[in-house]
């Protein structure tokens, strides 16, 4: 039992350390469950339905009977396995963390059919069809995860991520240099694959959050700096921008984008409690990039339609 309940130390935090919650752990555990997994009395089906086993109903319930016993005494909420407490809803863990996960799937989503609308001519077409497809999959693994935290679902949620991210930074490295032959848009996935494939391999066998945190902030530092430059070379330098025929319709596009997404990131730094339970910083961070959303792919299906029609964009495609 003392094993199962180290569980989750490498995220301590106040709350696990305090020792009326263990206490009740402990309590609870041998009056309420055979093992980690088994209950003693037939659970809810929300519970079946989200798989929670009854360690962790256990840890669930403890945690707001200390929460509640410390708001009483006037006390600050603390975190519990570097979480909040959450009120579940129908077994679900995050409920608006689900909803905005859901909101920013489905703003990818309804893009689909503007994307197929786009000129058969545009050399990176595909990509963003391809783009489109990985953002949505890592939206529907936001989706499980927030809805039950375990260990598979943390995973595909990081890992589908970090996925979005470097998809992100490989369309704007095809597109700022204007990488069209096929032998080096070839090369451009064989790097960018063997990268990430050794990036999982990596957390596989030891997951570091910090080190996950630093390679998703890099790729989103590069992918913005490449963006910014060429945001002030299409307005300034090139020769389309002399007139107002052939200047490109949203020039500042990737800029804007960049900073509507730091400040909704922003909202990360704040990490409150959450509002009556249900709402904290993260799902808030979470509402905000639907928003975002529309704006990126204003300016990435107006990119490409300005670009097929400006450009003799004859060349192999790769995808």
């Amino acid at each position: 039992l003392s094993l199962i309940f180290l569980i989750g130390l490498i995220s301590c935090s106040i709350g696990d350390r305090d020792e009326g919650y263990n206490a009740c752990l402990n309590v609870n555990f041998h009056k309420h469950c055979n093992n980690e997994y088994e209950f003693k009395v037939d659970p809810p089906l929300s519970l079946k339905l989200f798989r929670w086993s009854c360690l962790a109903d256990v840890k669930y319930n403890c945690m707001h009977e200390i929460t509640q016993q410390r708001i009483n005494q006037g006390l600050n909420i603390v975190q519990y396995y570097g979480k909040w407490p959450f009120w579940r809803v129908f077994g679900i863990q995050e409920i608006f963390s689900v909803i905005f996960s859901i909101g920013n799937g489905y703003a990818h989503y309804v893009h689909r059919s503007k994307l197929n609308r786009l000129p058969n001519n545009f050399y990176l077409i595909n990509y963003l069809k391809g783009y489109n497809l990985v953002t949505i999959n890592t939206w529907i693994w936001s989706t499980v995860f927030h809805c039950r935290d375990v260990r598979i679902t943390e995973r595909l949620d990081y890992f589908s991520a970090l996925a979005s991210v470097q998809f992100a930074l490989h369309y704007c490295f095809l597109r700022v240099f204007q990488v069209k032959a096929f032998w080096q848009q070839l090369i451009a996935i064989i790097l960018s694959l063997s990268f990430y494939a050794n990036h999982i391999y990596n957390m596989n066998q030891h997951f570091d959050y910090g080190y996950n945190m630093k390679v998703n902030i890099a790729i989103g530092v590069i992918t913005n700096l490449l963006w910014i430059g060429w945001s002030v070379y299409i307005k300034y330098f090139d020769q389309s921008s002399k007139s107002p025929k052939t200047a490109h319709p949203d020039p500042w596009g990737p800029v804007v984008v960049g900073v509507q997404l730091s400040l909704a990131m922003s909202l990360e730094i704040l990490d409150f409690p959450p509002i009556l339970g249900y709402v904290d910083a993260h799902s808030l961070w979470h509402g905000a990039t639907i928003l975002v959303i529309y704006r990126y792919y204003k300016f990435m299906i107006a990119d490409a339609h300005w670009y097929a029609k400006s450009f003799d964009t004859t060349s192999d495609k790769l995808i």
